[in-house]
């Protein structure tokens, strides 16, 4: 009899033990992990997550299309303002991934150019035309998704104009 009551301790004690596991099943309790269970109690460290779109680099922001023309300032007076707008008025920008630079000047034809083009080490500036008798650098103070501003100093008037571009 003594043997028999040992046995039946022995299975209730397993069954209660089994139990008690089965009560406290380890997963991904976190609902926003890819690996969430709904059946998990107890968080076993498991859990993982989606990552994140890498951010594209400025090389791709730029080249990811053509820019069109938005709007023009300068501090050099109402007469080159208005000279500003007229050429840069409906004109494009194309950064292109080999390094080219289309303009088009739809109001000045004439002024249609390709240049080169690439980013300094810290790629808040740009040299257009490296190298060449035509190289300038130009300030790259916006660039995003949707938005681009550059400023540079016109030649000729030695005024800074501030350059805004849309996708």
């Amino acid at each position: 009899m003594k043997k028999s009551k040992v046995v039946w301790m022995v299975l209730m004690t397993a069954l209660v033990s089994i139990g008690m596991v089965s009560c406290k099943k380890e997963g991904c309790t976190d609902s926003n992990a890819l690996n969430y269970s709904s059946k998990a109690k107890k968080d076993d460290g498991t859990c993982t997550y989606p990552t994140p779109d890498p951010q594209p680099t400025n090389t791709e922001l730029l080249t990811a299309g053509i820019w069109n023309f938005s709007e023009v300032s300068t501090t050099g007076g109402q007469a080159l303002q208005n000279q500003m707008d007229t050429f840069f008025m409906n004109s494009t920008a194309d950064f292109q991934t080999n390094g080219n630079l289309v303009f088009n000047f739809p109001n000045e034809p004439t002024a249609n150019e390709t240049k080169t083009w690439e980013f300094m080490s810290n790629e808040t500036q740009m040299i257009l035309d490296k190298g060449t008798e035509k190289e300038d650098t130009i300030d790259v103070l916006t660039l995003n998704t949707t938005s681009l501003v550059i400023k540079f100093i016109d030649e000729d008037s030695g005024s800074p104009i501030t350059v805004s571009w849309k996708h």
